[in-house]
Protein backbone atom coordinates (compact mmCIF):
# COMPACT_ATOMS: atom_id res chain seq x y z
CA UNK A 1 0.00 0.00 0.00
CA UNK A 2 2.91 2.71 0.72
CA UNK A 3 4.18 1.56 -2.47
CA UNK A 4 1.09 2.35 -4.62
CA UNK A 5 0.78 5.98 -3.24
CA UNK A 6 4.60 6.91 -3.34
CA UNK A 7 4.41 5.71 -7.04
CA UNK A 8 0.68 7.53 -6.99
CA UNK A 9 3.09 10.76 -5.89
CA UNK A 10 6.10 10.54 -8.04
CA UNK A 11 5.16 8.69 -10.47
CA UNK A 12 7.45 6.19 -10.73
CA UNK A 13 6.94 2.71 -8.96
CA UNK A 14 10.65 2.14 -8.86
CA UNK A 15 12.81 5.35 -8.04
CA UNK A 16 12.07 8.82 -6.79
CA UNK A 17 11.37 10.90 -10.20
CA UNK A 18 11.84 14.36 -9.91
CA UNK A 19 10.67 15.25 -13.35
CA UNK A 20 7.18 12.99 -12.84
CA UNK A 21 6.56 13.86 -9.21
CA UNK A 22 4.21 15.98 -8.31
CA UNK A 23 3.81 16.53 -4.77
CA UNK A 24 5.22 20.85 -4.93
CA UNK A 25 1.51 22.06 -4.98
CA UNK A 26 1.23 21.22 -1.41
CA UNK A 27 4.12 21.67 -0.10
CA UNK A 28 4.00 24.81 -1.83
CA UNK A 29 0.83 26.17 -0.30
CA UNK A 30 2.02 24.76 3.00
CA UNK A 31 4.83 26.87 3.02
CA UNK A 32 3.39 30.35 2.59
CA UNK A 33 0.95 29.15 5.48
CA UNK A 34 3.98 28.05 7.44
CA UNK A 35 5.84 30.87 6.91
CA UNK A 36 3.55 33.36 8.33
CA UNK A 37 2.70 31.16 11.15
CA UNK A 38 6.41 30.29 12.52
CA UNK A 39 7.67 33.97 12.16
CA UNK A 40 4.79 34.54 14.72
CA UNK A 41 4.36 31.44 16.58
CA UNK A 42 5.57 33.13 20.13
CA UNK A 43 1.86 34.71 20.14
CA UNK A 44 0.17 32.18 18.25
CA UNK A 45 -2.22 29.41 18.77
CA UNK A 46 -1.28 26.04 16.41
CA UNK A 47 -5.47 26.21 16.02
CA UNK A 48 -5.17 29.44 14.19
CA UNK A 49 -2.64 28.05 12.20
CA UNK A 50 -4.25 24.04 11.56
CA UNK A 51 -7.55 25.78 10.38
CA UNK A 52 -6.20 27.93 7.62
CA UNK A 53 -4.15 25.09 6.15
CA UNK A 54 -6.35 22.16 6.32
CA UNK A 55 -8.97 24.64 4.43
CA UNK A 56 -5.81 25.51 1.48
CA UNK A 57 -5.22 22.01 1.18
CA UNK A 58 -8.56 20.70 0.66
CA UNK A 59 -9.46 23.82 -2.08
CA UNK A 60 -5.63 22.93 -3.40
CA UNK A 61 -6.85 19.15 -3.93
CA UNK A 62 -9.82 20.14 -5.28
CA UNK A 63 -8.42 22.25 -7.70
CA UNK A 64 -6.15 19.86 -8.72
CA UNK A 65 -8.50 17.18 -9.62
CA UNK A 66 -10.62 19.65 -11.04
CA UNK A 67 -7.99 20.71 -13.44
CA UNK A 68 -6.71 17.21 -14.24
CA UNK A 69 -10.22 16.01 -15.05
CA UNK A 70 -9.87 18.64 -18.14
CA UNK A 71 -5.81 17.59 -18.90
CA UNK A 72 -5.90 14.28 -17.90
CA UNK A 73 -1.86 14.56 -17.06
CA UNK A 74 -1.12 14.53 -13.24
CA UNK A 75 2.43 16.11 -13.68
CA UNK A 76 1.32 18.75 -15.70
CA UNK A 77 -2.04 19.65 -13.54
CA UNK A 78 1.02 19.66 -10.50
CA UNK A 79 2.56 22.84 -12.77
CA UNK A 80 -0.16 24.76 -13.09
CA UNK A 81 -1.43 24.35 -9.98
CA UNK A 82 1.92 25.25 -8.41
CA UNK A 83 2.35 28.51 -11.01
CA UNK A 84 -1.17 29.83 -9.83
CA UNK A 85 -0.24 29.25 -6.65
CA UNK A 86 3.03 31.23 -6.66
CA UNK A 87 0.69 33.93 -8.44
CA UNK A 88 -1.71 33.58 -6.25
CA UNK A 89 0.67 34.57 -3.35
CA UNK A 90 3.03 36.97 -5.14
CA UNK A 91 0.39 40.44 -4.69
CA UNK A 92 2.99 42.11 -1.95
CA UNK A 93 5.70 42.30 -4.80
CA UNK A 94 2.93 43.14 -7.32
CA UNK A 95 1.35 45.86 -5.19
CA UNK A 96 5.18 47.57 -4.75
CA UNK A 97 4.92 48.34 -8.40
CA UNK A 98 2.45 51.18 -7.05
CA UNK A 99 3.67 53.72 -4.59
CA UNK A 100 0.22 55.01 -3.71
CA UNK A 101 -0.51 51.34 -2.00
CA UNK A 102 2.18 52.10 0.11
CA UNK A 103 1.62 55.50 1.77
CA UNK A 104 -0.63 57.28 3.48
CA UNK A 105 -3.58 59.35 1.51
CA UNK A 106 -4.25 62.89 3.80
CA UNK A 107 -5.86 64.31 0.89
CA UNK A 108 -9.10 64.14 -0.98
CA UNK A 109 -7.75 62.06 -3.62
CA UNK A 110 -8.75 58.75 -4.69
CA UNK A 111 -5.46 57.82 -6.17
CA UNK A 112 -5.23 55.07 -3.08
CA UNK A 113 -8.52 53.40 -4.41
CA UNK A 114 -7.79 53.64 -7.70
CA UNK A 115 -4.37 52.06 -6.74
CA UNK A 116 -5.64 49.24 -5.14
CA UNK A 117 -8.41 48.56 -8.03
CA UNK A 118 -5.74 48.69 -10.50
CA UNK A 119 -3.04 46.19 -8.77
CA UNK A 120 -6.24 43.94 -8.46
CA UNK A 121 -6.73 43.92 -12.19
CA UNK A 122 -3.34 43.71 -13.39
CA UNK A 123 -2.71 40.91 -10.39
CA UNK A 124 -5.50 38.95 -12.33
CA UNK A 125 -4.16 40.00 -15.70
CA UNK A 126 -0.54 38.43 -14.54
CA UNK A 127 -2.51 35.01 -13.02
CA UNK A 128 -4.62 34.56 -16.59
CA UNK A 129 -1.44 35.35 -18.64
CA UNK A 130 0.63 32.97 -16.71
CA UNK A 131 -1.46 30.08 -16.79
CA UNK A 132 -2.14 30.49 -20.48
CA UNK A 133 1.46 30.56 -21.15
CA UNK A 134 2.23 28.09 -19.18
CA UNK A 135 -0.39 25.88 -21.02
CA UNK A 136 0.99 26.80 -23.99
CA UNK A 137 4.37 26.01 -23.36
CA UNK A 138 3.34 22.05 -21.72
CA UNK A 139 1.55 21.56 -25.00
CA UNK A 140 4.12 22.49 -27.39
CA UNK A 141 7.68 22.89 -26.27
CA UNK A 142 8.35 18.78 -25.95
CA UNK A 143 11.33 19.24 -22.48
CA UNK A 144 9.59 22.26 -20.53
CA UNK A 145 7.42 20.28 -18.53
CA UNK A 146 10.26 18.35 -17.74
CA UNK A 147 12.00 21.02 -16.82
CA UNK A 148 9.51 23.23 -14.78
CA UNK A 149 8.37 20.06 -13.09
CA UNK A 150 11.81 19.23 -11.69
CA UNK A 151 12.35 22.85 -10.94
CA UNK A 152 9.13 23.03 -8.69
CA UNK A 153 9.68 19.75 -6.97
CA UNK A 154 13.47 21.04 -5.93
CA UNK A 155 11.78 24.54 -5.23
CA UNK A 156 9.15 22.71 -2.87
CA UNK A 157 11.85 20.63 -1.12
CA UNK A 158 13.86 24.12 -0.40
CA UNK A 159 10.86 25.55 1.10
CA UNK A 160 10.16 22.63 3.08
CA UNK A 161 13.63 22.32 4.25
CA UNK A 162 13.23 26.04 5.13
CA UNK A 163 10.23 25.64 7.06
CA UNK A 164 11.79 22.96 9.30
CA UNK A 165 14.78 24.62 9.85
CA UNK A 166 12.76 28.28 10.80
CA UNK A 167 10.96 25.55 13.23
CA UNK A 168 13.78 24.37 14.78
CA UNK A 169 15.47 27.69 15.45
CA UNK A 170 12.37 29.27 17.00
CA UNK A 171 11.64 26.27 18.81
CA UNK A 172 14.17 26.74 21.76
CA UNK A 173 12.94 29.99 22.39
CA UNK A 174 9.32 29.15 23.17
CA UNK A 175 8.15 27.94 26.52
CA UNK A 176 6.08 24.11 26.95
CA UNK A 177 2.97 25.04 26.96
CA UNK A 178 2.29 21.31 28.38
CA UNK A 179 4.70 22.45 31.45
CA UNK A 180 3.43 25.85 31.78
CA UNK A 181 -0.93 24.34 31.60
CA UNK A 182 0.13 22.13 34.20
CA UNK A 183 1.50 24.62 35.87
CA UNK A 184 -1.24 27.04 35.48
CA UNK A 185 -4.07 24.94 36.91
CA UNK A 186 -2.00 24.22 40.06
CA UNK A 187 -1.83 28.12 40.58
CA UNK A 188 -5.21 29.02 39.82
CA UNK A 189 -6.27 25.83 42.63
CA UNK A 190 -3.77 27.97 44.76
CA UNK A 191 -4.71 31.61 44.91
CA UNK A 192 -9.16 30.52 44.26
CA UNK A 193 -10.72 31.76 47.41
CA UNK A 194 -14.16 30.21 48.19
CA UNK A 195 -16.78 33.05 48.85
CA UNK A 196 -17.36 33.31 52.53
CA UNK A 197 -20.98 35.33 52.23
CA UNK A 198 -23.12 35.57 49.01
CA UNK A 199 -25.16 38.19 48.09
CA UNK A 200 -29.02 36.94 48.30
CA UNK A 201 -29.64 38.06 44.61
CA UNK A 202 -26.18 38.04 43.15
CA UNK A 203 -25.62 41.25 41.00
CA UNK A 204 -24.83 40.72 37.02
CA UNK A 205 -21.39 41.96 36.32
CA UNK A 206 -20.11 43.80 32.85
CA UNK A 207 -16.44 44.48 32.45
CA UNK A 208 -16.78 46.65 29.69
CA UNK A 209 -12.92 47.42 28.14
CA UNK A 210 -12.90 50.71 25.63
CA UNK A 211 -9.28 49.95 24.22
CA UNK A 212 -7.01 52.82 24.52
CA UNK A 213 -9.15 54.81 26.51
CA UNK A 214 -6.73 57.29 28.07
CA UNK A 215 -7.88 59.74 31.82
CA UNK A 216 -9.47 62.62 31.12
CA UNK A 217 -6.42 64.44 32.03
CA UNK A 218 -4.53 62.71 29.09
CA UNK A 219 -7.29 63.92 26.40
CA UNK A 220 -7.62 67.21 27.63
CA UNK A 221 -3.67 68.15 27.91
CA UNK A 222 -2.26 66.13 24.80
CA UNK A 223 -5.48 65.76 22.33
CA UNK A 224 -7.04 69.13 23.44
CA UNK A 225 -10.84 66.71 24.05
CA UNK A 226 -12.50 67.45 27.43
CA UNK A 227 -14.43 64.61 27.95
CA UNK A 228 -16.01 65.69 31.09
CA UNK A 229 -19.64 65.30 29.84
CA UNK A 230 -19.10 61.79 29.70
CA UNK A 231 -17.74 61.84 33.24
CA UNK A 232 -20.52 63.74 35.00
CA UNK A 233 -23.77 61.66 32.89
CA UNK A 234 -21.69 58.86 34.33
CA UNK A 235 -21.10 60.43 37.67
CA UNK A 236 -24.88 61.35 37.96
CA UNK A 237 -25.70 57.48 36.87
CA UNK A 238 -23.76 56.68 40.12
CA UNK A 239 -20.48 55.60 39.13
CA UNK A 240 -16.96 56.40 40.81
CA UNK A 241 -14.48 57.96 38.96
CA UNK A 242 -11.53 56.70 39.85
CA UNK A 243 -9.51 60.35 40.02
CA UNK A 244 -5.94 58.91 39.79
CA UNK A 245 -6.35 56.12 37.62
CA UNK A 246 -3.70 54.15 35.60
CA UNK A 247 -3.12 51.29 34.60
CA UNK A 248 -0.31 48.14 35.10
CA UNK A 249 0.66 47.43 31.91
CA UNK A 250 1.72 49.50 28.55
CA UNK A 251 -0.34 46.44 26.64
CA UNK A 252 -3.42 44.66 26.14
CA UNK A 253 -2.82 41.55 26.92
CA UNK A 254 -0.61 41.87 29.91
CA UNK A 255 -2.97 44.27 31.16
CA UNK A 256 -6.01 41.57 31.01
CA UNK A 257 -3.57 38.96 32.44
CA UNK A 258 -3.22 41.24 35.03
CA UNK A 259 -6.51 42.08 35.43
CA UNK A 260 -8.37 38.66 35.35
CA UNK A 261 -6.07 36.79 37.74
CA UNK A 262 -5.44 39.78 40.19
CA UNK A 263 -1.70 39.73 40.18
CA UNK A 264 1.43 40.94 38.60
CA UNK A 265 2.44 39.28 35.30
CA UNK A 266 5.76 38.64 37.24
CA UNK A 267 4.12 36.50 40.20
CA UNK A 268 1.78 34.46 37.97
CA UNK A 269 3.99 32.07 36.97
CA UNK A 270 6.88 30.47 39.27
CA UNK A 271 9.12 29.66 36.12
CA UNK A 272 10.83 32.63 33.97
CA UNK A 273 8.60 33.08 30.73
CA UNK A 274 10.89 33.13 27.52
CA UNK A 275 11.26 37.09 27.26
CA UNK A 276 9.39 36.24 23.22
CA UNK A 277 7.27 33.74 23.93
CA UNK A 278 3.53 35.04 25.12
CA UNK A 279 1.31 31.97 24.61
CA UNK A 280 1.20 31.61 28.28
CA UNK A 281 -0.96 34.87 28.38
CA UNK A 282 -3.16 33.57 26.06
CA UNK A 283 -3.58 30.73 28.80
CA UNK A 284 -3.61 33.25 31.91
CA UNK A 285 -6.79 35.14 29.97
CA UNK A 286 -8.24 31.74 28.65
CA UNK A 287 -8.47 30.28 31.41
CA UNK A 288 -8.01 32.95 34.86
CA UNK A 289 -8.88 33.57 38.64
CA UNK A 290 -11.72 35.71 38.28
CA UNK A 291 -14.24 33.78 35.88
CA UNK A 292 -13.08 30.54 38.05
CA UNK A 293 -13.96 32.50 41.18
CA UNK A 294 -17.44 33.75 40.06
CA UNK A 295 -18.00 30.20 38.18
CA UNK A 296 -17.94 28.62 42.03
CA UNK A 297 -20.45 31.18 42.68
CA UNK A 298 -23.06 30.33 39.76
CA UNK A 299 -22.34 33.15 37.59
CA UNK A 300 -22.86 32.75 33.60
CA UNK A 301 -19.63 33.45 31.87
CA UNK A 302 -20.51 35.31 28.35
CA UNK A 303 -18.02 37.57 26.20
CA UNK A 304 -18.16 38.34 22.61
CA UNK A 305 -16.56 37.24 19.51
CA UNK A 306 -13.91 39.20 18.52
CA UNK A 307 -10.40 38.64 16.40
CA UNK A 308 -7.81 39.57 19.45
CA UNK A 309 -5.86 36.68 19.77
CA UNK A 310 -5.66 36.70 23.50
CA UNK A 311 -9.26 36.44 24.46
CA UNK A 312 -10.51 34.51 20.91
CA UNK A 313 -11.19 31.54 22.87
CA UNK A 314 -11.86 32.21 26.46
CA UNK A 315 -13.21 30.30 28.18
CA UNK A 316 -17.06 31.32 28.65
CA UNK A 317 -20.05 29.62 28.63
CA UNK A 318 -21.58 31.88 26.15
CA UNK A 319 -19.80 33.46 23.40
CA UNK A 320 -21.97 36.05 21.56
CA UNK A 321 -21.33 36.00 17.63
CA UNK A 322 -20.52 39.55 15.96
CA UNK A 323 -19.90 37.59 12.31
CA UNK A 324 -16.74 36.06 11.48
CA UNK A 325 -13.63 37.29 12.90
CA UNK A 326 -10.55 37.24 10.75
CA UNK A 327 -7.41 36.07 13.06
CA UNK A 328 -4.15 37.74 13.31
CA UNK A 329 -2.87 34.72 11.20
CA UNK A 330 -5.80 35.30 8.72
CA UNK A 331 -4.92 38.81 7.90
CA UNK A 332 -1.02 38.14 7.40
CA UNK A 333 -1.78 35.66 4.82
CA UNK A 334 -4.36 37.59 3.16
CA UNK A 335 -2.30 40.54 2.76
CA UNK A 336 -0.19 38.25 0.50
CA UNK A 337 -3.02 37.58 -1.93
CA UNK A 338 -4.05 39.15 -5.18
CA UNK A 339 -7.43 39.09 -3.23
CA UNK A 340 -6.39 41.13 -0.80
CA UNK A 341 -7.85 44.95 -2.51
CA UNK A 342 -11.23 42.96 -2.48
CA UNK A 343 -10.60 41.96 1.11
CA UNK A 344 -9.06 45.61 2.18
CA UNK A 345 -12.44 47.27 3.23
CA UNK A 346 -14.21 44.20 4.28
CA UNK A 347 -11.47 44.20 6.96
CA UNK A 348 -12.65 47.85 8.10
CA UNK A 349 -15.82 47.11 7.63
CA UNK A 350 -15.51 43.58 10.11
CA UNK A 351 -14.04 46.18 12.51
CA UNK A 352 -16.65 48.49 12.50
CA UNK A 353 -19.16 45.72 12.81
CA UNK A 354 -17.63 44.36 15.62
CA UNK A 355 -17.52 47.46 17.76
CA UNK A 356 -21.07 48.86 17.04
CA UNK A 357 -22.25 45.15 17.88
CA UNK A 358 -20.85 44.87 21.08
CA UNK A 359 -21.90 47.88 21.62
CA UNK A 360 -26.26 47.27 20.85
CA UNK A 361 -25.40 43.47 21.86
CA UNK A 362 -24.62 44.77 25.71
CA UNK A 363 -27.62 46.70 25.77
CA UNK A 364 -30.00 43.83 25.31
CA UNK A 365 -28.53 41.03 27.36
CA UNK A 366 -31.58 40.83 30.15
CA UNK A 367 -32.76 38.25 28.19
CA UNK A 368 -30.04 36.04 29.49
CA UNK A 369 -30.70 34.64 33.36
CA UNK A 370 -28.92 36.21 35.95
CA UNK A 371 -26.25 36.07 37.44
CA UNK A 372 -23.95 36.53 34.45
CA UNK A 373 -20.80 37.92 33.90
CA UNK A 374 -20.07 40.12 30.65
CA UNK A 375 -17.01 40.38 29.33
CA UNK A 376 -16.52 43.64 27.01
CA UNK A 377 -13.59 43.94 24.63
CA UNK A 378 -14.28 46.88 22.39
CA UNK A 379 -11.68 48.20 19.91
CA UNK A 380 -11.86 51.41 20.21
CA UNK A 381 -10.63 54.66 20.21
CA UNK A 382 -7.76 52.17 19.56
CA UNK A 383 -6.92 52.44 15.82
CA UNK A 384 -8.06 52.07 12.96
CA UNK A 385 -9.71 55.47 13.11
CA UNK A 386 -12.91 54.91 10.93
CA UNK A 387 -15.10 56.95 13.00
CA UNK A 388 -16.23 60.49 13.11
CA UNK A 389 -17.18 62.19 16.58
CA UNK A 390 -20.74 62.13 15.51
CA UNK A 391 -20.52 58.28 14.52
CA UNK A 392 -20.13 58.96 10.55
CA UNK A 393 -18.31 55.88 9.12
CA UNK A 394 -14.95 56.46 7.00
CA UNK A 395 -12.75 54.21 5.84
CA UNK A 396 -8.96 55.66 6.18
CA UNK A 397 -7.33 55.92 2.85
CA UNK A 398 -4.50 53.47 3.68
CA UNK A 399 -4.05 49.67 3.43
CA UNK A 400 -5.47 47.69 6.30
CA UNK A 401 -3.58 48.04 9.35
CA UNK A 402 -4.69 47.96 13.24
CA UNK A 403 -1.16 49.61 13.86
CA UNK A 404 -0.87 51.71 17.18
CA UNK A 405 1.40 54.00 18.25
CA UNK A 406 4.78 55.10 16.44
CA UNK A 407 3.72 52.13 14.30
CA UNK A 408 0.61 54.33 12.85
CA UNK A 409 2.14 57.44 13.07
CA UNK A 410 5.57 56.61 11.55
CA UNK A 411 3.45 55.87 8.17
CA UNK A 412 0.54 58.73 8.65
CA UNK A 413 1.15 61.69 10.59
CA UNK A 414 1.16 63.09 14.46
CA UNK A 415 -1.91 64.76 12.62
CA UNK A 416 -3.82 62.17 11.58
CA UNK A 417 -3.22 60.04 14.86
CA UNK A 418 -4.29 63.50 17.12
CA UNK A 419 -7.36 63.90 15.10
CA UNK A 420 -8.11 60.60 14.31
CA UNK A 421 -8.03 59.81 18.25
CA UNK A 422 -9.81 62.33 19.41
CA UNK A 423 -12.56 62.10 16.91
CA UNK A 424 -13.20 58.53 17.76
CA UNK A 425 -12.45 59.13 21.49
CA UNK A 426 -15.98 61.59 20.97
CA UNK A 427 -17.76 58.82 19.21
CA UNK A 428 -17.05 55.78 21.44
CA UNK A 429 -17.85 58.14 24.58
CA UNK A 430 -21.60 58.75 23.38
CA UNK A 431 -22.07 55.30 22.58
CA UNK A 432 -20.72 53.70 25.70
CA UNK A 433 -22.97 56.26 27.79
CA UNK A 434 -25.66 55.28 26.18
CA UNK A 435 -24.91 51.71 26.56
CA UNK A 436 -24.80 51.94 30.25
CA UNK A 437 -27.45 53.39 30.53
CA UNK A 438 -29.16 50.96 28.94
CA UNK A 439 -27.67 48.54 31.16
CA UNK A 440 -29.04 49.98 34.00
CA UNK A 441 -32.46 50.19 32.66
CA UNK A 442 -32.56 46.68 31.63
CA UNK A 443 -31.19 45.53 34.76
CA UNK A 444 -33.03 44.28 38.41
CA UNK A 445 -30.92 44.47 40.83
CA UNK A 446 -28.76 47.27 39.81
CA UNK A 447 -25.09 45.43 38.00
CA UNK A 448 -21.92 45.83 38.98
CA UNK A 449 -20.15 47.76 35.54
CA UNK A 450 -16.68 48.08 35.31
CA UNK A 451 -16.02 50.69 32.38
CA UNK A 452 -12.38 51.23 31.89
CA UNK A 453 -9.45 51.57 29.59
CA UNK A 454 -6.86 49.32 29.25
CA UNK A 455 -4.20 51.56 28.20
CA UNK A 456 -4.07 54.98 27.42
CA UNK A 457 -3.79 56.50 23.46
CA UNK A 458 -0.15 55.91 21.57
CA UNK A 459 0.74 59.23 19.77
CA UNK A 460 3.88 59.63 21.84
CA UNK A 461 4.47 56.15 22.43
CA UNK A 462 7.11 53.45 21.17
CA UNK A 463 6.67 49.74 20.93
CA UNK A 464 10.14 49.01 20.28
CA UNK A 465 11.56 51.30 22.90
CA UNK A 466 9.67 52.28 26.00
CA UNK A 467 12.22 54.85 27.35
CA UNK A 468 11.13 56.78 24.41
CA UNK A 469 7.54 56.88 25.51
CA UNK A 470 5.17 59.47 27.26
CA UNK A 471 4.14 57.15 30.09
CA UNK A 472 1.66 59.26 31.06
CA UNK A 473 0.09 59.52 27.88
CA UNK A 474 0.08 55.44 28.18
CA UNK A 475 -0.82 54.65 31.35
CA UNK A 476 -3.23 57.02 32.57
CA UNK A 477 -6.70 55.94 31.60
CA UNK A 478 -10.73 56.06 32.68
CA UNK A 479 -12.01 53.67 35.22
CA UNK A 480 -15.36 53.83 36.07
CA UNK A 481 -17.32 51.82 38.44
CA UNK A 482 -20.79 50.89 39.28
CA UNK A 483 -20.74 49.07 42.63
CA UNK A 484 -24.57 49.49 44.03
CA UNK A 485 -24.26 49.46 47.95
CA UNK A 486 -20.63 49.90 47.95
CA UNK A 487 -19.51 53.33 49.79
CA UNK A 488 -17.77 55.24 47.11
CA UNK A 489 -15.78 56.85 49.73
CA UNK A 490 -14.27 53.21 50.65
CA UNK A 491 -12.85 53.05 46.91
CA UNK A 492 -9.02 53.77 46.25
CA UNK A 493 -8.47 56.79 44.42
CA UNK A 494 -5.65 55.14 43.00
CA UNK A 495 -7.35 51.86 42.20
CA UNK A 496 -5.65 49.66 39.12
CA UNK A 497 -6.80 46.96 37.52
CA UNK A 498 -4.91 44.06 39.15
CA UNK A 499 -6.69 45.29 42.23
CA UNK A 500 -9.71 45.34 40.58
CA UNK A 501 -11.48 42.42 41.65
CA UNK A 502 -10.00 42.05 44.76
CA UNK A 503 -11.60 44.90 45.74
CA UNK A 504 -14.76 43.58 44.08
CA UNK A 505 -14.68 40.08 45.54
CA UNK A 506 -13.89 41.62 48.80
CA UNK A 507 -16.82 43.52 48.71
CA UNK A 508 -19.34 41.70 47.61
CA UNK A 509 -18.31 37.74 48.18
CA UNK A 510 -16.33 37.91 51.38
CA UNK A 511 -12.94 36.72 50.03
CA UNK A 512 -9.79 38.70 51.71
CA UNK A 513 -7.79 39.60 49.06
CA UNK A 514 -4.89 41.91 50.08
CA UNK A 515 -4.59 44.79 48.13
CA UNK A 516 -1.06 45.04 45.99
CA UNK A 517 0.87 48.27 45.64
CA UNK A 518 0.16 50.06 42.22
CA UNK A 519 2.73 49.48 39.76
CA UNK A 520 3.38 50.29 36.30
CA UNK A 521 5.40 48.55 34.06
CA UNK A 522 5.97 49.30 30.38
CA UNK A 523 7.74 46.57 27.92
CA UNK A 524 8.72 46.08 24.51
CA UNK A 525 5.69 45.25 22.51
CA UNK A 526 8.37 41.89 21.19
CA UNK A 527 9.50 41.57 24.50
CA UNK A 528 6.98 41.81 26.73
CA UNK A 529 8.56 40.35 30.02
CA UNK A 530 11.28 42.64 29.71
CA UNK A 531 9.64 45.30 32.28
CA UNK A 532 10.67 48.78 33.39
CA UNK A 533 9.18 50.39 36.40
CA UNK A 534 7.53 53.29 35.37
CA UNK A 535 5.27 54.23 38.50
CA UNK A 536 7.18 57.19 38.89
CA UNK A 537 7.78 58.81 35.38
CA UNK A 538 4.10 58.04 34.39
CA UNK A 539 2.89 60.95 36.77
CA UNK A 540 4.61 63.48 34.30
CA UNK A 541 3.78 64.73 30.53
CA UNK A 542 6.78 64.36 29.01
CA UNK A 543 5.57 64.83 25.08
CA UNK A 544 7.80 64.02 22.60
CA UNK A 545 7.30 64.30 18.68
CA UNK A 546 7.28 60.57 16.87
CA UNK A 547 7.58 62.56 13.26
Amino acid sequence: MKMKIFSLMTGSSSKFNLRLAYYHPWIIISYYLAYQYIVNIQQLKFKMFLIPELLCLFLVTTLFFLINRFIHDLTATAVITSIGIIIFFSYSSISSLFPSLNQFESNNSNSFENALWISFIVSIIILIGSLIAVVIALRKITWFKGIISVFLNTLSLILFATIIGMYAIKRPQLNSMVEFRKEWKSYLSDNYQPSITNPNIPPDIYLIILDGYGSTEVLKEIYEYDNTPLTKELSKLGFAIIPEAKTNYSQTRLVFSALLNMDYVSELSSENLSSIDTRPLIEMIESNLVMKQLESTGYTKMSFAYGFPYTRDIDVNVTIPSGYQFTELDKLILRKTIIFPLLNNLLYENRKNSIIGTLHSLENLSRYSSPKFVFAHIYCPHPPFMFTENGDYQIPKMNYSDYDAEALVNITSSEFYLDGYRNQAKFISGEVLNTVRSILKNSSPYPIIILMGDHGPGLNVSHANPTYSNHFERMHILNALYLPGVDPASIPADLTPVNTFRFIFNQYFGTSYEMLENKTYASPYNRPFDYIDVTESSNTNSTTSNE
